[in-house]
C-alpha cells in the first residue's frame, strides 16, 4: 500500500450539472482507489459546495445533497460510490445515498475506506461513525456518540466541522446547545457549548479531549489549528472576563437599553479586555498531551474593525520531534519586518528560534499547503508570498527550514486563490467566479495557469 502526504479541504461554489443518473463506481475506478498513494491526513467534507480531495481525485456530497461521489482526475467523470448491480441511487438501498439521514456531518475517503458521521432520525440520541469500502460495500458502524435527547438543561449536538482523520484517529469538533430558561410567553434562552472528541478508528473508543465547555464563560474559541501525521494542536481561547450575549444584556438592562447602547457597550468591552490562549498538543500514536503555548493573546485589527481579533501563535508544521510557528506579534503585528519562526521540541519542551527568513516581508500572506493540517509544501519546504497591493501580484517564495534560506520563485497574479495541494497537484480557482482546476506542481511553479484543468463537479 502506498501513502501520499497531503490533502485539502475547502468551499467553492460551481455551476450544477443535471442529467440522468450518475454512474456508479467502475472495477477499474476501485483498483485505482486501492492501490493510490493515501492521504496521511484528512479533512473531511459536510454538505454541498465543499470537497475533500485525494491525490487521486475528490469527493463530495452531490446531486443536491443525497449522494457520495467522486471526481476522477485523470478521468475528468464524476461516480457514485456505489457498485450494487443496476443501482440507480435514488433511495436508502443505495449504499452512497444520504438524502434519507436527518443529517450528515462529515464524510471523508482516508486510508482505503470511506468514513461518514450521520444522524438517521431527529429524535435519534445516538450519531453514528460508519465506515465502508469506497463502492460502497461492507458498511460497519465504527462508533456511536451521545446526541443527547433535547430535553431540558441537556447537552444535545447542534453541529460537527468537517472531521480530520489522521494516524487511524478522527478528530470531531462539536458545537452543542441547551435549553436553560423559559419564559411565561414560551421564549426560551439558549446556551452553547463547544468539545473536542478522539475516535480511534480500530477499535471505536471515543476519547473527550475536552468537556463541554460553555462558550462565553468557559472559552471563547476551541479548535483545532494544526493536524499533522503526527499531532494535532488545539487551540483554547478565553477573555478574562466574557463578554455579555444580547440575551444576558436585554436581562440585565431591557430592550430599549439594549438597542441604544449594546454595540458601544461591546465595542469598549473587546477593546479593553485581555484574552488568554492556551495550546495544547495531542500525540496521535501514544494519546498523550502537552502544553506547549500559553500566554496574553496579540489584538489584530482589520481595516475597518473597530475593535480586535484576538489571535495566538501561527502553528505551521510538525514533524515526529517537532512543532514549528510563527508568534502572533510577527503574524498581526502593525509594522513589516523579518520573519521568525519557533520550533518547540516535544520531547524535552524546548523552544528555539530557527534560521530567519534571510529578507524582510512588507505584507506577510502563508500560502496554506494543505488546508488540513497545513503541511510542508514538499519536504523540507514551505511556500509562502510577500502581498502587494499597489503591484497587484503576488511575490512567492519558496523557506527552506533547514537553512532559512528563501528562494523566490515568482510573481503571481491575485486573480488566482490556492485551496490547497495534494502531493503533486495545486487546486485553485480564478477569483472572479471561483471556476476550480488543477495543475500540477511544476506547472505552478512556472506560473503557466494555462494548463489549469477545469473542474465540474455533478452537484
Amino acid at each position: 500500500m502506498k501513502r501520499g502526504k497531503y490533502l485539502i479541504s475547502g468551499i467553492v461554489a460551481l455551476s450544477m450539472l443535471g442529467g440522468c443518473s450518475p454512474a456508479g463506481l467502475s472495477e477499474a475506478q476501485q483498483e485505482k482507489l486501492r492501490d493510490g498513494q493515501y492521504s496521511e491526513v484528512v479533512k473531511g467534507t459536510t454538505v454541498r459546495s465543499t470537497y475533500s480531495v485525494e491525490n487521486s481525485g475528490i469527493f463530495y456530497i452531490g446531486r443536491n445533497n443525497t449522494l457520495l461521489m467522486y471526481y476522477d482526475y485523470d478521468a475528468d467523470e464524476n461516480y457514485v460510490l456505489c457498485s450494487s448491480p443496476n443501482c440507480r441511487h435514488k433511495d436508502s438501498s443505495c449504499p452512497a445515498h444520504v438524502e434519507d439521514n436527518y443529517s450528515t456531518y462529515s464524510f471523508a475517503y482516508y486510508g482505503g475506506k470511506v468514513y461518514y458521521l450521520r444522524k438517521v432520525e431527529y429524535e435519534s440520541e445516538h450519531i453514528q461513525l460508519i465506515s465502508m469500502d469506497a463502492d460502497g460495500q461492507n458498511q460497519e458502524t465504527v462508533a456511536e456518540l451521545d446526541a443527547g435527547d433535547y430535553s431540558y438543561d441537556t447537552w444535545t449536538v447542534s453541529s460537527i466541522l468537517p472531521v480530520y482523520f489522521s494516524h487511524n484517529k478522527a478528530l470531531l469538533q462539536i458545537s452543542y446547545k441547551k435549553i436553560i430558561s423559559e419564559d411565561e410567553e414560551g421564549n426560551t434562552v439558549t446556551a452553547w457549548g463547544d468539545q473536542l472528541v478522539m475516535i480511534d478508528l480500530s477499535d471505536g473508543e471515543i476519547r473527550e479531549l475536552t468537556e463541554v465547555l460553555l462558550y462565553g464563560d468557559e472559552v471563547e474559541r476551541l479548535q483545532f489549528v494544526l493536524v499533522t501525521e503526527e499531532f494535532a494542536v488545539y487551540e483554547d481561547m478565553r477573555y478574562e472576563e466574557p463578554v455579555m450575549s444580547e440575551n444576558e444584556y436585554i436581562q440585565t438592562y431591557g430592550e430599549e437599553a439594549f438597542k441604544t447602547d449594546y454595540y458601544d457597550y461591546y465595542e469598549e468591552h473587546m477593546n479593553n479586555t485581555q484574552a488568554t490562549g492556551v495550546y495544547r498538543a495531542v500525540n496521535l500514536e501514544t494519546g498523550e498531551i502537552k502544553e506547549i503555548w500559553s500566554d496574553v493573546m496579540y489584538p489584530s485589527y482589520g481595516e475597518e474593525s473597530s475593535y480586535p481579533v484576538m489571535m495566538g501563535p501561527y502553528f505551521i508544521y510538525a514533524d515526529k520531534e517537532k512543532i514549528y510557528y510563527l508568534p502572533p506579534e510577527v503574524c498581526y503585528g502593525p509594522e513589516p519586518g523579518q520573519l521568525e519562526m519557533y520550533s518547540i521540541d516535544m520531547d524535552t519542551g524546548k523552544e528555539e528560534q530557527i534560521a530567519p527568513f534571510t529578507e524582510p516581508v512588507n505584507n506577510w500572506l502563508y500560502i496554506d499547503q494543505n488546508s488540513n493540517g497545513r503541511n510542508i509544501y514538499r519536504e523540507g519546504e514551505i511556500i509562502f508570498c510577500d502581498y502587494s497591493h499597489e503591484k497587484g501580484t503576488h511575490q512567492m517564495y519558496k523557506y527552506f527550514l533547514a537553512t532559512g534560506e528563501m528562494e523566490s520563485i515568482r510573481e503571481e497574479s491575485n486573480d488566482y486563490y490556492v485551496w490547497g495541494m495534494t502531493d503533486e497537484r495545486v487546486i485553485l480557482s480564478d477569483t472572479d467566479n471561483l471556476h476550480l482546476s488543477w495543475m500540477t506542481k511544476e506547472d505552478y511553479e512556472k506560473g503557466d495557469y494555462g494548463a489549469g484543468k477545469k473542474i465540474s463537479f455533478d452537484w
